[in-house]
């Protein structure tokens, strides 16, 4: 994690706006660097496509400390595409939020761009969202939405900060050691509710104090001393799957049963087979390192994990245990062309050591 007192050190204004992405002054205004602009358009557009939605787009805009005069080497790029949310149905809007969300994280993840050494973040906005912030520049018309001011009046409070800094660290570690051997469904509700905390704690700060208010400083310490990350973090586990199935309940009324299936097929469809010579009747189905179902060829039983399968089933499919045994069943047979007698949960030790064996034997045996 990043140094906090550095951290604080660095919130402080500029004589200037930052010299690489900013030109000088054309007839009174400071405006974005061409090249900086092409290459955030191109980002863009890259994003737009990666979101797999037809979106109707309203401006896309640069905000945060580098569109400001508090910029600093932790700052970052951030970037919004602006779309009326009203072109959505009632009923989508909700799926499609949590869709953008998603797809944001996933490609900021994927995606190591940066423009001079910062970090690009894409964010999509709605266009009727509030959105605090004393400087705003149009990328897609190139010009300034909202100028920032250099007046000199701010002051920073870094005891202040490095208090509220430590006691939320302190909250996000408690709340992810607790939880970590939870459920998928307590873990994405426990980290969307920490989520909406810190964004109402930062919205609060600035409405209230605007962007140097001790709120929304402490949120840009988390964020550049890696806590904001280590929640993204601890969620990225999963995030596959909650996309999976989020597009798919936007796509259609699809019978749950066929729904849990197609997202089995997404998340599970080209697993590894594995063998061990102590267990020469049963054949491992591998994902990073975890079994995902132990298929015994000598009566064709097949047993499901728990942590990555049944549970994932159970409690956001709302599947019950005869459900789950007959769609892991057929999913098996029709996608790996096995032929199944029955199914059941593996065992959570024998998974165990079946995932120590594959880590340590450096000479696997795959067929």
């Amino acid at each position: 994690m990043g140094d906090l007192k550095k951290i604080i050190r660095s919130f402080k204004l500029r004589d200037e706006l930052n010299p690489k992405i900013w030109d000088e002054p054309k007839n009174g205004d400071v405006k974005l660097d061409d090249d900086v602009r092409e290459k955030l358009l191109d980002i863009s557009y890259e994003f737009m496509e990666f979101l797999g939605v037809d979106l109707i787009i309203s401006d896309i805009t640069m905000t945060g400390s580098l569109s400001n005069y508090n910029w600093s080497e932790y700052s970052d790029v951030d970037l919004h595409i602006l779309a009326d949310f009203e072109q959505f149905s009632e009923t989508g809007k909700p799926l499609y939020d949590e869709l953008f969300r998603l797809k944001k994280t996933l490609f900021n993840s994927e995606h190591d761009i940066s423009i001079y050494g910062y970090e690009v973040e894409l964010y999509v906005q709605n266009e009727n969202e509030p959105h605090a912030s004393s400087g705003v520049y149009s990328v897609l018309f190139d010009e300034w939405v909202v100028k920032p001011s250099n007046d000199g009046n701010h002051s920073v409070d870094k005891e202040s900060i490095t208090k509220k800094s430590k006691r939320w660290m302190e909250t996000i570690d408690t709340i992810l050691d607790n939880i970590k051997d939870g459920s998928i469904e307590e873990m994405t509700d426990k980290v969307r509710m920490l989520k909406d905390k810190l964004k109402k704690f930062r919205s609060c700060g600035l409405e209230e104090g605007g962007e140097y208010s001790d709120e929304n400083l402490v949120f840009k310490a988390l964020r550049r001393n890696g806590y904001i990350g280590k929640i993204f973090d601890f969620q990225r586990k999963y995030i596959d799957k909650e996309l999976t199935l989020t597009e798919m309940m936007l796509e259609s009324s699809t019978p749950r049963n066929r729904i849990a299936k197609k997202w089995l097929t997404n998340n599970y469809g080209d697993l590894e087979r594995y063998k061990m010579d102590k267990y020469h009747s049963n054949v491992f189905y591998m994902k990073d390192g975890m079994v995902i179902f132990d298929y015994t060829r000598k009566d064709g039983r097949c047993y499901i994990s728990y942590a990555e399968i049944w549970s994932f089933l159970e409690s956001v499919f709302q599947l019950g245990f005869e459900e789950i045994k007959a769609i892991t069943k057929e999913w098996v047979e029709e996608h790996y062309k096995l032929e199944v007698t029955r199914t059941g949960l593996i065992p959570a030790a024998y998974a165990s050591r079946v995932e120590e064996h594959y880590k340590l034997n450096n000479k696997r045996e795959h067929f």
